[in-house]
């Protein structure tokens, strides 16, 4: 069996429908019956149970969805280490994070995706105040940074993308006198003190 062979087998099996397989595969319907008949045979066992209002797995074919992704994952991981070591990517990626953000909680995918599939690069990752973040990403000690939107977007030549919407939050004292309020309007808490991020932290904070 070839590993195109495999991957029209798990593309099938996900489906449940070979036209809709087939579009995926960009091949034709019968083309991928004909394959699937193969490995059939092959395998000297019943894969899919076929009628003309649907496709279901046999109990075998189960199995082989389970263990065909995990081969058919780690054939393409292998594949692209021994392009990326062909290619020489290798190195160290500094990234720079806001005081007080958790990087696990933004990409944690991604990074372990990154790992996975560039082994030889490095990732760093260090936290910085506002300002410490775009001066070592202007000098090139930083390869990107993680911040808040309204202290790079204006900035020039910085490239931007946001990756996570947030909400804002006021938080009081559990004694405050709204602290047990759904909401409230921000001249509710004129006569309170606020803390908020100094100029000497962000030139470009919100006042």
């Amino acid at each position: 069996m070839t590993i195109t062979q495999m991957k029209y087998f798990i593309t099938a099996a996900k489906c449940l429908n070979f036209t809709k397989a087939a579009e995926k595969l960009f091949i034709t319907q019968p083309a991928l019956s004909r394959q699937i008949a193969a490995i059939e045979k092959e395998l000297n066992m019943q894969l899919f149970i076929r009628n003309n209002r649907s496709v279901k797995l046999t109990p075998p074919g189960v199995v082989l969805l389970e263990e065909f992704e995990k081969i058919y994952d780690d054939y393409n991981l292998a594949v692209a280490r021994a392009a990326n070591s062909f290619a020489g990517i290798s190195g160290e990626l500094n990234i720079g994070i806001l005081d007080g953000v958790d990087v696990g909680d933004l990409f944690p995918d991604v990074l372990r995706y990154f790992e996975q599939f560039y082994p030889q690069v490095k990732i760093n990752l260090r936290n910085y105040s506002f300002n410490l973040l775009i001066e070592k990403l202007y000098s090139g000690d930083l390869d990107l940074i993680l911040t808040l939107y309204f202290d790079v977007e204006n900035r020039e030549k910085i490239q931007t993308k946001i990756i996570e919407h947030t909400q804002d939050y006021m938080v009081v004292h559990k004694g405050h006198r709204l602290a047990g309020e759904k909401s409230a309007k921000l001249s509710d808490f004129k006569d309170d003190i606020f803390m908020m991020v100094s100029p000497e932290d962000s030139e470009t904070s919100p006042t």
